[in-house]
């Protein structure tokens, strides 16, 4: 089964994954579809604590680098989940 985890912070715009599920339909895949607001967490631990939560054998991601002075001060969230991750992981860019 595929559920699509949509993490925002209440100042995001909504995020809308109707392509993804029509894509994945396409395919012959189904998905479902779940919101979590990330508060004051970080987004990758979100991830990958709903993730773990849902009971996911596989944790799918877009994978995207900001600038090095970015990175260096905010950290990302590819680089956080790249490195906490306890389950399998691929990265899509």
């Amino acid at each position: 089964s595929v559920e699509i985890l949509c993490v925002s912070r209440s100042e995001d715009e909504p995020i809308d994954s109707a392509e993804l599920k029509e894509y994945l339909a396409l395919q012959g895949t189904s998905a479902t579809e779940r919101h979590v607001e990330a508060g004051s967490r970080a987004v990758g631990d979100v991830l990958l604590e709903e993730a773990i939560k849902g009971g996911a054998g596989l944790l799918v991601a877009g994978g995207y680098g900001h600038s090095r002075l970015r990175e260096l001060f905010f950290s990302g969230v590819t680089s956080h989940v790249v490195s906490h991750a306890g389950m399998p992981l691929f990265l899509v860019h």
